[in-house]
């Protein structure tokens, strides 16, 4: 399918779907890495960083749509072990 008919791909295009952190990484890539395989499996995903204040551990979280919680962790099992 090329670029235009993946138009959304990747990103949470519905805003009324309730989104559900599936995962934290203390490394950016590893997030990255399990946002790839999301969208390459065609389930929307965002990574969001979230610098912890005072010092604290700062982590990424892998984000999807609550319909697709099951598929998405079965995806990334491996990257949270």
């Amino acid at each position: 399918m090329g670029a235009a008919g993946r138009a959304g791909v990747g990103l949470m295009a519905r805003r009324d779907a309730k989104l559900v952190p599936i995962a934290e990484f203390a490394e950016r890539d590893r997030a990255e890495e399990a946002w790839a395989r999301l969208v390459e499996a065609d389930i929307p995903a965002s990574v969001v960083f979230d610098p912890s204040p005072l010092g604290g551990v700062a982590v990424t979280r892998v984000n999807v749509a609550s319909r697709d919680v099951a598929a998405a962790q079965l995806l990334i099992a491996d990257l949270v072990a």
